[in-house]
């Protein structure tokens, strides 16, 4: 009995030191701000075909020639959409 007592002393005892390290380590880390990334915007920079309407892009890729690969969301004038990826010149005009 004796022992048992002394095993449950010895964990309550230790108890608090185990709370207090738990605690320490949920502690945030200070807020760092995210550096602004120099841009800049060009209005009607993609010329797409005539036939083709322009919907969202999801999606933008640079390849080692220039090529910009767009995935798009376009419609064509008989009002069919789908998701194409548009290969188009680094100066925006469309292959």
């Amino acid at each position: 009995m004796n022992k048992c007592l002394g095993i449950v002393l010895a964990i309550l005892a230790f108890l608090p030191l185990c709370v207090a390290a738990q605690q320490a380590s949920t502690v945030p880390p200070p807020f760092q701000a995210v550096p602004m990334l120099p841009y800049r915007f060009v209005s009607n920079f993609f010329k797409f075909p005539k036939r083709m309407i322009a919907g969202e892009a999801t999606a933008v890729a640079v390849n080692s020639k220039g090529h910009i690969f767009l995935k798009s969301v376009c419609e064509d004038v008989l009002g069919i959409s789908a998701e194409r990826w548009l290969d188009l010149q680094a100066e925006g005009d469309s292959f």
